[in-house]
């Protein structure tokens, strides 16, 4: 039979079991955040780079109509980033993401599936991180 004493730490061990998922869901969410802030800056800039052009065809209409040389068109390469700065960049990204999951997941994700399993029943049960 369970003691007065051993309800409470099972308790205070669920309770703390439930505050860690709760701040792992919170650096989810955050990290899902910054996905979507992140998207929506490259977003903002592929427009702007969109709106260049226009503006430039008109500049080179306008230039001719009054007799003036034909103004410089940007390159492919000054309007865009180039596809080494774009790799470079995804790869810092996914250098970042990766140095943001903790130590004991990326242990986890190194398991079979069945011992994975039986270390995140433990771990369930006892409130308490598998011992290695």
């Amino acid at each position: 039979m369970k003691t007065y004493a051993d309800v409470l730490a099972s308790q205070h061990a669920r309770q703390q079991q439930i505050a860690k998922e709760q701040q792992a869901r919170r650096s989810e969410l955050e990290y899902f955040a910054q996905l979507e802030a992140d998207r929506r800056t490259r977003r903002a800039e592929d427009h702007a780079r969109q709106l260049i052009m226009p503006r430039v065809i008109a500049a080179g209409r306008a230039a001719v109509a009054r007799g003036e040389p034909l103004p410089k068109i940007p390159g492919w390469d000054e309007v865009y980033p180039s596809r080494e700065q774009m790799q470079a960049e995804r790869e810092k990204a996914e250098a970042e993401r990766v140095a943001a999951i903790p130590p004991h997941d990326k242990w986890l994700l190194t398991l079979p599936w069945a011992e994975r399993q039986r270390v995140l029943t433990y771990e369930k049960i006892n409130g308490e991180e598998w011992p290695r």
